[in-house]
């Protein structure tokens, strides 16, 4: 998932609007009650329906002594994704976070 999501091939609206040639503002998450993009940032930070996935994520990567607190979202961003795919041994990180697609 993560590789999909650097790789912008991911099947959030973002991206399957763009294949469908939808305007981007009328990409909106219909999984939860935050009127955004379902976009990375949407789907990893914010979208209600993946909260407690966020907060075990956030948990996983302090656990593994990665500091989020002073990133801001686009380095929250990079960061998660930098170092799920980065590092062999993380092989099944995902899954410790209790992602739904694992």
């Amino acid at each position: 998932m993560s590789t999909m999501m650097r790789g912008g091939t991911a099947e959030l609206r973002e991206e399957t609007g763009r294949w469908k040639g939808q305007p981007r503002e009328e990409r909106i998450c219909t999984l939860c009650s935050v009127p955004e993009i379902e976009d990375v940032e949407h789907f990893l930070l914010r979208c209600g329906f993946f909260s407690e996935e966020q907060k075990a994520l956030l948990a996983q990567m302090q656990k593994v002594g990665v500091e989020m607190d002073q990133k801001d979202d686009t380095g929250k961003i990079a960061t998660i994704l930098g170092v799920a795919v980065r590092r062999k041994e993380w092989e099944g990180f995902w899954r410790g976070c209790g992602t739904r697609d694992s």
